[in-house]
């Protein structure tokens, strides 16, 4: 230890590493952090999450429509273009409109 400076950072944090309080305090504020940083994480990952399953419903959703305007083109029943695409008969029929 020939540079003063690194002797008095280590005395330093011998000093600091024997009053159990401030040891306990920079603890307290150590698992505070990662609390904090976790918690960040979570919401980022479930609001991708939820992201993701709402653009994969608009799509369906999307590409249902699509299939049942197809399906109308053909000349397809109502009835039978819902149970084949799951949209109600109010959507067929809006859809039947577009064509």
């Amino acid at each position: 230890m020939q540079e003063p400076r690194i002797h008095q950072a280590v005395q330093a944090e011998q000093r600091f590493m024997q009053d159990r309080d401030l040891v306990t305090a920079n603890d307290i504020a150590e698992i505070a952090e990662r609390d904090h940083y976790a918690r960040e994480q979570f919401v980022r990952d479930e609001g991708i999450r939820i992201g993701q399953a709402k653009d994969l419903k608009d799509g369906v959703t999307k590409r249902n429509r699509e299939l049942a305007l197809n399906l109308i083109n053909l000349g397809v029943t109502r009835d039978q273009i819902s149970q084949a695409t799951g949209l109600s008969a109010e959507e067929i029929k809006s859809l039947s409109h577009l064509k």
